[in-house]
């Protein structure tokens, strides 16, 4: 029997989605979840699913999380969320990342030890006053106050045919092309004569103040 890769605890909205992405890139997850009418849903999606009160260390234990690389803590109830990372550090588990549902919440989970904290509503709010501020078509995603993840449509007729590199995107606007996504394929790492073609989705890190620069070269907006 292959080895269980992930173990997500709660299937809310969040673990719900991140469960059924792993399942759907081939991973081998287990669920635990305290709802069991929940759990009679997820069996019929879900291989290994556990119905188990992840704030009870005992129960935990018992579900094996000890032996599971990578455990993702998605419960949006505070205190919960709490009791489950204690729970996990405790039992050895040291990969673990865990949903936060505000800073208060995350600076707790961090000096806990919990140093993989995601919070959706700020990555989402970040996103989207990124997209306000510039006024941009494209996915722009906020590193940190600096920096930012474009993912932008190749539109330009002008920088086909040049090698990537030839642009001078590094050079000139401190920009890294990360990959291209044509079609179903994804091209990484980009190589010395790697080119654009009209309809790749071009994935680039790059200063916030050179977003625009960065658009108005890969597309035809002005």
């Amino acid at each position: 029997m292959a080895k269980v890769e992930y173990c997500v605890i709660g299937y809310g909205r969040f673990g719900a989605q991140i469960a059924d992405q792993l399942n759907e890139l081939g991973k081998r997850v287990m669920v635990i979840e305290n709802s069991t009418s929940l759990c009679d849903k997820i069996s019929r999606l879900h291989e290994i699913v556990i119905k188990a009160d992840a704030t009870d260390i005992n129960a935990l234990s018992d579900c094996g999380v000890r032996n599971v690389p990578t455990i993702v803590v998605s419960t949006s109830n505070v205190e919960n969320s709490i009791m489950i990372c204690a729970n996990l550090r405790q039992l050895g588990c040291e990969n673990v990342i865990a949903r936060a549902k505000n800073i208060t919440h995350e600076r707790v989970l961090k000096t806990m030890g919990i140093t993989n904290v995601i919070t959706p509503e700020t990555e989402v709010a970040n996103k989207l006053a990124i997209q306000l501020v510039y006024n941009l078509g494209a996915d722009i995603t906020a590193i940190n106050k600096d920096i930012c993840w474009v993912k932008s449509v190749i539109t330009n007729p002008d920088i086909l045919h040049k090698n990537i590199f030839a642009l001078e995107l590094k050079e000139k606007l401190d920009a890294l092309v990360i990959s291209i996504q044509r079609k179903n394929e994804i091209i990484f790492p980009i190589k010395q004569n790697t080119q654009f073609k009209i309809g790749d989705i071009a994935s680039i890190v790059c200063p916030n103040n050179n977003i625009k620069k960065i658009i108005k070269i890969l597309t035809t907006e002005k």
